[in-house]
């Protein structure tokens, strides 16, 4: 990954504005989580108000944003700031990922008319293959193992002329992923440390940098919670 800056963060706060949910924040006391949205992004204008000045815990429940997690924001990223630089090669855009990068790049890519293309073991569970194929994805069920999958891409890039995408180790994907972090700050403006789980990275890269930023405190963790 190239190195990722601040205002990397604030572009594709910018590119995917109106394109993803805002993150609701919730309190971690028992009675304070929202039910899920039923509406489109263009309606989901601001998330459910919390009090700002609220001690304790607070959870980022970002399984409410579309394909259900926080790639949607890479994702999107990804695809506006090429698009932006010009029209997408023929092959369209591919990744190797049966999970949930891989359903938020075939998610991005329908939603601005780019074909796209997801390789996976030939033993991923069925229910996400048939998810891939409604978003209208192209898949390729190749070997028994991730990385057969990953070579298999790499190939196809290779041959078709494809756009590349990744599930973390991108400038891109991270700086969408870090977009969550201010819109944490806007609705807990005394924020003072944030935890993260780290995966790949993406997430943590992102997030960090624009809590350095805004003198947060950043940790890794096996849950996403932000404490004041």
């Amino acid at each position: 990954m190239t190195q990722l800056s601040y205002p990397d963060i604030e572009a594709a706060a910018a590119r995917i504005s109106g394109r993803v949910r805002p993150v609701t924040v919730a309190s971690a006391r028992p009675g304070n989580t929202p039910e899920a949205p039923t509406t489109t992004a263009a309606t989901w204008s601001s998330p459910p108000s919390i009090d700002p000045t609220g001690s304790g815990v607070h959870f980022a429940l970002e399984f409410m944003q579309y394909t259900g997690s926080f790639k949607a924001r890479g994702a999107q990223n990804f695809i506006q700031a090429h698009l932006a630089e010009g029209p997408f090669p023929e092959a369209g855009v591919t990744i190797a990922s049966g999970g949930n990068a891989g359903l938020a790049c075939a998610w991005a890519a329908r939603d601005a008319g780019v074909p796209a293309t997801v390789f996976l073991p030939s033993n991923a569970p069925a229910v996400k293959v048939e998810r891939l194929r409604g978003y209208g994805a192209e898949v390729r069920l190749i070997g028994a193992e991730y990385a057969e999958a990953a070579l298999a891409c790499h190939e196809f890039v290779e041959s078709s002329g494809a756009l590349a995408s990744h599930a973390y180790d991108h400038r891109l994907i991270a700086a969408g992923a870090g977009t969550m972090l201010t819109e944490i700050l806007s609705q807990i403006p005394a924020l003072d440390t944030i935890v993260v789980s780290a995966g790949g990275g993406g997430l943590f890269a992102g997030v960090a940098t624009a809590a350095t930023v805004h003198g947060v405190r950043t940790g890794a963790g096996g849950g996403r919670a932000c404490r004041r």
